[in-house]
């Protein structure tokens, strides 16, 4: 079978030659920022776990299901195992560890394995990023713009191979929001088709994935726009949401347990301690690094001058993109102080107010704005090297699951 497929794609390529050739030369810039992308990522894949804010416990639990299969572990997530059988974790949905066990079918039980499956989301959310941006804004510089910030950031670039919840969830968001986007397509089978699918993946990889869902709801709702397929794919969610807490039920793991722990990572108390701020502010320098101040004179000339209140168009896609991340930050405070990856949320919107940033940056005509906006970019990128290659060869003391290469 395998090989028939490559004989298709090999046939495809031979037929299509001068279609796939302009198709390269007319996007050549994005496939530029898709190798960048691409490198930054795979840069340290075969070193061990280890790094800052790496973690192996996703890929552990997805050991158990290649070692003892799906169905003896109920398809639920297990870290353990004793003379009752196996030992839950329940607090999240469990599709990511499914997910890292399929690709530890396809390539071996390795350590790299497991990073493959961020790496491939954070390179496909970027995609789904640029024709976003293309297809509210209908702007490809812009987009490309925001696409390069997508590629470098250490907030999107690091934690893009982290191998936990975020990135995978991240990407079905988008995905569900660029499916709904496109529902009022003459032939929307396919926006249609992917908008459940989406729906369906997202519900069971995390929890901040159903922040989107009521997103979108609000935004079809007060614009009156595919409000039926909308109310239909949000109940479908809800539905799916039930069936897993009944299900974790029968294995033992009550609702009141999965609330109460909730209520943990949510403790607003954070927010009166100094450490907090300086923890965040702290997170804002080294991950979103001068974007994060792309972000702030944007919202600032928003306010102050009318002018750029008319050019910032479709101010409701960015209240909607908003949403999910602030929504997630209000409700798991405790989470949000404790671990760097939960402002991934934020990377999609501050790359596209980044990309608006400096597209229109770019469009000045005074002699002052192109040597500026050459400088800007110059920081960004000194900025985020250097951060990444600080990550890349510091090491922490590692977390104690091991697989793969260097399973004992």
């Amino acid at each position: 079978m395998a090989g028939n497929a490559i004989k298709k794609i090999i046939n495809y390529i031979q037929t299509n030659k001068y279609k796939i050739w302009i198709f390269l030369v007319k996007n050549k810039y994005l496939l530029l920022i898709l190798l960048l992308a691409s490198f930054v990522r795979l840069w340290g894949l075969f070193e061990p776990f280890g790094k800052i804010w790496e973690t192996s416990f996703q890929a552990y639990i997805a050991k158990n299901h290649y070692t003892h299969g799906l169905l003896y572990n109920h398809f639920a997530s297990v870290i353990g195992y004793n003379s009752d059988g196996p030992i839950y974790h329940l607090s999240h949905p469990p599709l990511l560890q499914i997910i890292i066990y399929i690709y530890y079918l396809i390539f071996g039980l390795y350590d790299w394995v497991a990073k493959l499956v961020p790496i491939t989301f954070s390179l496909v959310s970027l995609l789904l990023l640029y024709l976003i941006v293309i297809k509210v804004w209908k702007n490809k510089k812009m987009a490309l713009y925001a696409s390069f910030i997508f590629a470098l950031m250490p907030m999107a670039s690091h934690f893009g191979k982290v191998v936990n919840f975020e990135v995978p969830t991240l990407f079905f968001s988008l995905l569900y929001f660029y499916c709904y986007l496109n529902l009022d397509k003459k032939n929307a089978k396919w926006p249609l088709v992917l908008l459940f699918v989406s729906a369906f993946c997202g519900s069971l990889l995390d929890w901040p994935f159903y922040f989107m869902i009521v997103a979108v709801f609000l935004h079809s709702f007060f614009k009156k726009k595919n409000r039926k397929i909308i109310l239909i794919s949000t109940c479908f969610s809800a539905i799916i949401f039930l069936s897993f807490i009944l299900y974790i039920d029968t294995l033992g793991y009550k609702f009141n347990l999965m609330f109460n722990k909730f209520k943990s990572r949510g403790r607003a108390s954070v927010i009166c301690e100094i450490s907090f701020y300086k923890t965040i502010a702290h997170r804002i320098y080294s991950y979103f690094n001068i974007t994060a101040l792309f972000v702030l004179a944007s919202i600032v000339a928003f306010f102050s001058n009318k002018k750029i209140r008319k050019f910032i168009q479709n101010l409701d896609i960015v209240l909607l993109l908003l949403f999910q991340p602030i929504i997630y930050s209000i409700l798991f405070l405790q989470s949000v102080s404790m671990h760097a990856w939960h402002l991934y949320y934020f990377v999609p919107i501050v790359c596209i107010v980044t990309g608006i940033f400096l597209e229109k940056l770019s469009k000045r005509i005074n002699f002052w704005y192109k040597p500026l906006l050459f400088a800007l970019l110059s920081v960004f990128v000194l900025m985020s090297v250097n951060i990444l290659y600080k990550y890349n060869i510091a090491y922490f003391e590692p977390f104690n699951y091991k697989l793969g290469s260097i399973s004992k």
